[in-house]
């Protein structure tokens, strides 16, 4: 019998894992950057149910024009916003090592129930909203080869069950804390110049582009998301003949892998067949690259292409790492949004020195409490 377009993405997730040394679970700490430790992870997962039933109509709005705002250059729409940090917010780290453990001794069905289970909650959440949700790469506690410390990416697929607008979602999760190879990741701001044509051959940061772009067994995480999203494309309803918009999403490490992952996709030939690039949203997004990869991104997006959203909390420090390093450059566009004001937009780093000043430590306005408050506030605005 032939797989079913989910345990296409399960195989391909299991032989990839089934191929790198597995790590155990980091001890759960306390606190939440961006989300909870697992010991926190039932109370965040009610936080999470509130938020989707407080903002029941402005989720369901945005799912209707598929969260997308319009060809690149239009104007940003916050409550397309709000449903993409949402995503963010739910990308969980739970993990999958059971799975793989049932998988390499053969017992495909326990393999696939417990990567059914590995994602629950997140799917729970997304019932919320209309949606569905699908893993597509947990690599968050696997290292690239080569490379022993640099781990590679969570990130899943958010998916419409409205066949009359159909659309993805891939969301990647944000840094946790009691993860030492995540925060590797972070803190590797050495810049790298990319190879075999990614994102048009400009420098990146060293820990983003070997976590999407360095190999874990026989495939890198990029070609796993976008394989994943091959299959996936087959799952979605759609009644209009149209091809499948398809935004990324992300806050703060996960803006990293969105950033350079749209920017990827941005390039000739690297969507999904069936599919169009939408919009990308980052919240407390760090730098990600040097001047040339922010312009190639600006220059390369077509009119068909939607538009690059940088969301920054007031007062969230990430936004300015690496301070230590001048070559770093920004994305656009940048909004600054505040629980207490009116989003303002900023002006663009491109081509220009911006600000490094920063006190790294004081993470309040970081974590994704702040920046629901002050979404909400973007939306009463």
């Amino acid at each position: 019998m032939a797989a079913t377009p989910e345990q296409e993405i399960a195989i391909r997730h299991l032989e990839q894992l089934n191929k790198v040394p597995l790590t155990k679970i980091p001890k759960a700490g306390k606190g939440r950057f961006p989300a909870p430790a697992p010991n926190n992870k039932e109370d965040f997962f009610h936080i999470l149910v509130r938020w989707s039933k407080e903002n029941k109509d402005t989720i369901l709005k945005a799912a209707k024009n598929r969260v997308y705002g319009g060809q690149n250059g239009s104007p940003i729409n916050w409550q397309y916003a709000f449903l993409a940090f949402m995503e963010s917010a739910t990308v969980d780290w739970d993990k999958v090592v059971e799975a793989t453990e049932a998988y390499h001794k053969g017992n495909f069905p326990e393999a696939f129930a417990k990567l059914d289970e590995s994602v629950a909650n997140i799917n729970k959440v997304a019932g919320f909203w209309g949606m569905k949700f699908q893993l597509l790469c947990d690599l968050a506690d696997q290292h690239s080869k080569g490379h022993s410390i640099l781990d590679g990416p969570y990130c899943g697929a958010f998916y419409s069950q409205d066949p009359e607008a159909p659309f993805i979602g891939v969301a990647f999760k944000g840094t946790n804390p009691d993860n030492y190879f995540e925060d590797a990741v972070d803190m590797d701001y050495q810049l790298q110049a990319a190879t075999d044509g990614h994102v048009y051959n400009t420098q990146v940061s060293t820990g983003a582009y070997n976590g999407l772009f360095g190999s874990f067994g026989d495939t890198t995480a990029f070609e796993s998301i976008t394989q994943g999203l091959e299959s996936l494309l087959k799952l979605i309803p759609n009644s209009t003949g149209k091809e499948v918009n398809i935004h990324v999403t992300g806050h703060s490490l996960g803006g990293s892998y969105s950033s350079i992952s749209f920017t990827e996709l941005a390039e000739p030939g690297r969507l999904p067949p069936g599919s169009t690039l939408g919009d990308l949203y980052t919240f407390g997004s760090p730098r990600n690259g040097n001047n040339d990869f922010a312009k190639a991104l600006r220059d390369h997006l077509g009119t068909d292409s939607g538009s690059t959203w940088r969301i920054v909390n007031k007062g969230d420090p990430v936004p300015r790492v690496p301070w230590w390093y001048s070559d770093y450059i920004h994305v656009d566009t940048h909004y600054e949004i505040s629980h207490d004001e009116s989003p303002v937009k900023q002006p663009s780093e491109i081509d220009r020195r911006p600000d490094f000043g920063c006190n790294p430590f004081k993470l309040g306005h970081h974590v994704s409490d702040a920046y629901y408050d002050a979404l909400r506030k973007a939306l009463a605005s």
